[in-house]
């Protein structure tokens, strides 16, 4: 990534400062929302927002944009309300996504893959006795990843994406067939091995091995 090897040289020569913003509130999410729709937004239609956007503020604004474009917000007593339980992703958003899923290598793509089936928190042992890797080789993968892209962070003992929406694409995007193989071969794991007990319980077993066609 051309990228990351020039801030890594700036970095060394302490050219820049990274400055990480804070994910949105709600409060500031129903700010966005008035300013951009002109009138005040129901509570339900700004937790909803804030919650699938995990507090991005481009996933904010283009989701509040996209809404309002395909019609599926509606006013009443001066307060948007939204129309639909479900909405798309953005396409920004997407492309941002697509972007940071193109830096990958194909080893970390598999990885990531494997770990988008495991949930949004994973294990990264069972990631490893997935795809028959030395968890330390899958733990530097993942530490790379997350500096190089910023798709998963750290905690503790286990790993996450930083936004579901990672997840969900890295998920929709495999075959049917392959997402199957992934679910059977992580419930196995779980059950001949019992990896991460800790945090995955019997509901997690039988939800794979329900999604794996079993």
């Amino acid at each position: 990534n051309p990228l990351s090897n020039v801030l890594l040289l700036m970095g060394r020569e302490d050219l820049y400062k990274k400055v990480e913003l804070s994910n949105l509130g709600i409060t500031d999410v129903g700010r966005i929302a008035e300013s951009m729709l002109g009138d005040g937004a129901q509570p339900e239609l700004v937790e909803k927002i804030a919650t699938d956007s995990g507090g991005n503020p481009l996933f904010v604004v283009e989701s509040l944009r996209l809404l309002y474009q395909q019609g599926n917000l509606s006013k009443h007593n001066g307060k948007w309300s939204l129309r639909v339980d479900r909405f798309d992703i953005p396409r920004k958003v997407k492309d941002v996504i697509l972007r940071r899923l193109g830096q990958l290598t194909s080893d970390q793509r598999k990885i990531l893959d494997v770990a988008s089936i495991v949930g949004e928190k994973f294990d990264p042992e069972l990631v490893a006795d997935v795809v028959s890797q030395d968890s330390a080789d899958v733990i530097r993968t993942l530490n790379e990843i997350s500096k190089t892209t910023l798709m998963v962070n750290c905690e503790g003992d286990c790993y996450s994406f930083v936004h579901a929406k990672f997840r969900e694409m890295l998920y929709n995007a495999m075959p049917l067939l392959l997402r199957r193989k992934y679910h059977l071969r992580i419930a196995e794991k779980i059950e001949a091995e019992n990896k991460g007990a800790a945090e995955l319980t019997i509901s997690d077993l039988a939800y794979h091995y329900v999604q794996s066609g079993c």
